[in-house]
């Protein structure tokens, strides 16, 4: 859409649905956010090593691609595994972003914790059209338990977090998108004993910084608001 909404119109229903068709839950009337402009950003599927034998961890990445020159500052990419088992991050790995083409991401910093991978970014400049690969590894589950809920969550965060680091963050339930955020994108998890797809990019270029399917295949239906107004891009 060119513009948001107004308030009243601005409004999804979603359903998700089973195989046959049968709702497994549904929310109703959820508030929509603010159309974005400025920035255009595609994040890949996730690729993965996979863990063989006794292997205890398995490196992930993240391909995330700039699409166009960005009009407008961008502060944080925050990257979040499933939780409920939590897939954890492995810290002591630390983690590196390669670029497969474009200019270098314009790293400050890379922020792990078990349960996130935060990518800060200059302030002072902004993104520029490429494509990156964020790479780091995660806990490969003993009791072969996955989270119930196999979903990865990746997050843009803007300036507002400047003045509050907390509000680049996500949380279950509405209301659980921090101020700073601006963007979600939601990945399908997946096995980290099972093999990953192929075809990696060659990388050109590479920023780092040190420590410092099993389940079941779902329908997601997604009623969007009617815009008289405007007119959906492609």
């Amino acid at each position: 859409a060119r513009a948001t909404p107004q308030t009243e119109g601005n409004i999804f229903n979603v359903f998700l649905q089973d195989e046959a068709g049968n709702n497994v839950d549904v929310a109703l009337r959820y508030p929509g956010q603010d159309v974005v402009q400025g920035v255009r950003i595609s994040v890949w599927p996730l690729w993965w090593v996979q863990a063989k034998n006794f292997a205890m961890t398995s490196q992930v990445t993240v391909p995330i691609e700039i699409l166009d020159d960005a009009d407008r500052p961008l502060l944080a990419v925050l990257v979040l595994p499933p939780s409920e088992p939590l897939l954890e991050v492995h810290v002591a790995s630390g983690a590196r972003v390669d670029t497969a083409f474009g200019d270098v991401l314009p790293l400050a910093d890379v922020r792990l914790s078990p349960e996130r991978v935060l990518l800060a970014l200059d302030a002072a400049r902004t993104l520029t059209r490429g494509l990156h690969l964020v790479r780091f590894s995660v806990v490969v589950p003993q009791d072969g338990e996955l989270p119930s809920f196999n979903l990865w969550q990746v997050a843009l965060c803007d300036e507002k977090m400047q003045a509050d680091p907390a509000a680049c963050s996500v949380s279950t339930g509405p209301g659980g998108r921090g101020a700073a955020v601006i963007s979600i994108f939601a990945l399908p998890g997946f096995d980290p004993k099972a093999t990953s797809p192929k075809g990696l990019p060659q990388t050109t270029g590479a920023a780092a910084l040190g420590a410092c399917p099993r389940c079941s295949v779902l329908a997601l239906v997604v009623v969007m608001p009617l815009l008289r107004w405007s007119r959906l891009a492609g």
